[in-house]
């Protein structure tokens, strides 16, 4: 459990905590600035360890910790605020409008309507529709304040009309994105519903999704909200082709809106993602490594906390590539950025996107022989997850833990852990019959006593029972994750696993 407040000051960058310390001093109480050293306390700790941080605490007697902390998260997010007075067009909008309101307030009525003004000159020109409405709410009352006729006149009729039509612009839009959040929740929840009542209710979804208009000439918020819908909606149906398609007319529309990219970053690294997955499931390698290309180039140019965040979970699809490909000292090079990403993005990352970074980290080691590494982001992963949405890769953790174990032939302790996982697995909710037959051949399989050909006599039976599931598409998920056949190979046949991947990958198989 991660103390949000520590979290927001961990957040702040170098020149932000200068800012602050700057900023505390003029605008708090110089004699009891109280929540300035805990802001120190809590700058001091890498990570939170709240004992330690609890000790500090103590030594500095401060008392009243809960209000102390109040005051801190206050103080922090209005420095924030005004530290970044100008750093986005949506901030710099919403400033010149709360400028308007002070300034109408105090009755500088002429000063209020300039400030409205330059609100609303970046409004349109970023297609910025709810503030842009602010703004003409605005307009429209300090203009009868200096009676200004035309302005009246025009609020008076073809204004309505055209607030109305902004109005319907951006229901629009809240419409694609609610169609957007029914089919991610009936993909979530497919398990609660029949199947024909699934049936009806997707093929409604359908229906609507396919209605959306895309039209990239239209303004660009319609547009990439309906784009961004449909590529979720093909990617659901696992229409990959499809998806990739809607994904390049959603990078278009950027390429036709680049003033847009920076606002919505967000959505553009998305788009950038969910066209790379379909791509590696398309297998258009090259169009793969040119979308991280791209992705590692935003990396070295952008300071940003968000987009550090989303490159570091968009790392995993970068990592199950170099994996495929057998480029493993390329995967395992990423290694100190997501174990530095790990810490300090803990509570904002999907745990899908923890397990899937720690998944892919093992397999690269594994590959790289340094069984090690491997072993560690095994334990950390079995150690710190335990939530049930992530039972099946929970299972190929331990598939791979077992692997390890293996290969470091430990197999007295290879018996004991494959019989305790056989154990925990009687009471999973988990299906998938090719992790439950690896368990179970671990588990019966005294490795102690058996020579060596006896061994691989063992494995290539195994082998043959993997094989009949393999083209299964609810059993692909360890295959998915790790090559367990070329892993298999190279001990029947005394080869290197990394280099037999590489091979595969060269000769397209």
């Amino acid at each position: 459990n991660i103390d949000g407040v520590f979290e927001l000051v961990k957040s702040l960058t170098k020149n932000e905590k200068r800012f602050f310390k700057i900023f505390s001093k003029r605008h708090g109480d110089k004699d009891d600035l109280k929540y300035l050293q805990l802001f120190d306390i809590y700058d001091s700790f890498y990570v939170f360890e709240k004992e330690k941080i609890d000790e500090e605490i103590l030594k500095k007697q401060l008392s009243n910790i809960r209000n102390i902390k109040h005051q801190l998260n206050l103080q922090v997010l209005k420095c924030l605020n005004t530290y970044h007075y100008n750093k986005s067009f949506e901030i710099e909008t919403s400033n010149h409008l709360q400028n308007s309101q002070i300034l109408f307030e105090k009755g500088l009525f002429n000063q209020a309507y300039k400030s409205v003004n330059q609100a609303k000159i970046i409004a349109k020109k970023y297609d910025l529709k709810l503030l842009l409405l602010d703004c003409l709410k605005k307009e429209k009352i300090i203009a009868r304040e200096l009676y200004i006729k035309e302005k009246i006149e025009y609020f008076a009729s073809d204004g309505l009309n055209d607030e109305k039509e902004l109005l319907n612009q951006y229901l629009k839009i809240c419409e694609t994105h609610h169609l957007r959040n029914q089919l991610i929740l009936l993909s979530r929840e497919a398990h609660n519903f029949k199947e024909d009542e699934l049936t009806i209710k997707a093929k409604v979804l359908e229906n609507q999704v396919l209605d959306l208009s895309s039209d990239i000439n239209k303004t660009f918020e319609t547009a990439e909200a309906a784009l961004i819908t449909q590529s979720y909606f093909y990617i659901s149906k696992q229409n990959f082709s499809k998806s990739a398609e809607t994904q390049i007319k959603l990078t278009e529309l950027y390429n036709l809106y680049p003033e847009q990219i920076d606002l919505n970053l967000s959505n553009y690294l998305s788009s950038l993602y969910n066209l790379m997955v379909s791509n590696l499931i398309l297998k258009n390698y090259t169009e793969v490594e040119f979308s991280l290309s791209k992705i590692d180039k935003i990396r070295l140019q952008k300071n940003n906390r968000l987009v550090n965040l989303k490159l570091l979970t968009y790392l995993n699809i970068g990592l199950a590539f170099y994996n495929q490909k057998g480029n493993f000292v390329k995967s395992s090079s990423y290694e100190p950025t997501i174990a530095d990403g790990l810490i300090k993005f803990n509570s904002s990352i999907h745990v899908f996107a923890k397990v899937s970074l720690h998944l892919h980290l093992m397999v690269s080691f594994i590959a790289l022989e340094n069984l090690e590494k491997a072993s560690s982001w095994a334990n950390k992963l079995l150690n710190e997850f335990h939530s049930k949405s992530i039972a099946k890769h929970l299972l190929i953790a331990k598939v791979l833990f077992l692997i390890i174990t293996f290969e470091q032939k430990r197999f007295v302790y290879l018996n004991f852990k494959a019989k305790q996982f056989c154990d925990e697995i009687d009471d999973s909710e988990n299906n998938v019959k090719s992790l439950k037959l690896i368990l179970l051949f671990f588990n019966t399989t005294n490795f102690e006593k058996l020579k060596e050909n006896e061994i691989k006599e063992m494995i290539r039976q195994l082998k043959s029972e993997l094989i009949v599931l393999y083209n299964d598409s609810e059993e692909k998920i360890i295959f998915d994750v790790f090559d367990i056949q070329s892993w298999i190979d190279s001990i029947l046949y005394n080869q290197s696993y990394r280099n037999l991947i590489k091979d595969k990958f060269d000769l397209g198989l």
